[in-house]
């Protein structure tokens, strides 16, 4: 082996590792659970690790706040306050960790480091990093989710007496039903009860995602920071 090609492997390994490293600390930055609400502040939603609900809660006098017939509507709002307030403390914890700084260190190291002969990276790169952070925790769960596409289908489930509906599908809580005239009649509790029965009994038939160690989650991370840094 030449020394050129000692030297190459050598530039390799270094890269490799520092973005092993900045993939590490993007997945561990990952918030365990988020919770957001609809507009009226009645309906709360909890979403886990996983991006599925743990809890939807109806408060008691959501009567006041929202029709019967915008119950449904209002849980995937909350549902997605809550997506949109887990990636923003995905975002601030990364904020904490350095790693916009690191990730732009690693870059620039990598511009000036690029071999003859190999296009330089995109003009395009010298975007905001708080536009980047974003676009890589999309792609990583758009990665996430294609994944888990493979081997999921939505599945549904329900609680009161047929009158609750939920569906989970790959990327969490696609649809929520609520029969309005069922619900004038129930308690926000008696909702919140039958919500939680709906969701466990979808959760009981959603299949057994593919086991992915933290191996294969740095390796998602890695795969999806080079993307969104060099997509050509």
């Amino acid at each position: 082996m030449t020394d050129e090609m000692m030297r190459r492997l050598s530039l390799l390994h270094a890269e490799t590792a520092r973005w092993g490293d900045l993939a590490a600390t993007f997945t561990a930055s990952a918030p365990r659970q988020a919770e957001g609400s609809d507009e009226s502040g009645r309906v709360t939603v909890t979403l886990g690790a996983n991006g599925l609900p743990r809890s939807i809660r109806v408060r008691n006098d959501w009567t006041r706040y929202l029709r019967p017939d915008r119950l449904g509507s209002a849980v995937m709002d909350a549902a997605t306050d809550a997506l949109r307030r887990g990636m923003q403390d995905w975002a601030y914890e990364l904020d904490d960790r350095g790693w916009r700084g690191r990730l732009r260190d690693v870059e620039d190291e990598r511009f000036h480091r690029e071999p003859i002969g190999q296009p330089r990276s995109p003009a395009g790169l010298a975007r905001e990093l708080g536009e980047l952070t974003e676009d890589v925790i999309r792609a990583l769960q758009t990665t996430r989710s294609a994944d888990q596409e493979q081997s999921a289908e939505p599945v549904k489930g329900t609680g009161g007496g047929g009158h609750v509906a939920v569906v989970l599908g790959p990327a969490g809580l696609t649809a929520c039903t609520v029969d309005a005239a069922w619900a004038e009649r129930n308690s926000g509790d008696d909702i919140t009860a039958a919500l939680g029965r709906a969701l466990r009994t979808a959760e009981a038939a959603v299949p057994a995602p593919l086991t992915r160690g933290p191996d294969d989650l740095l390796g998602t991370a890695l795969a999806t920071l080079r993307t969104v840094a060099d997509p050509n």
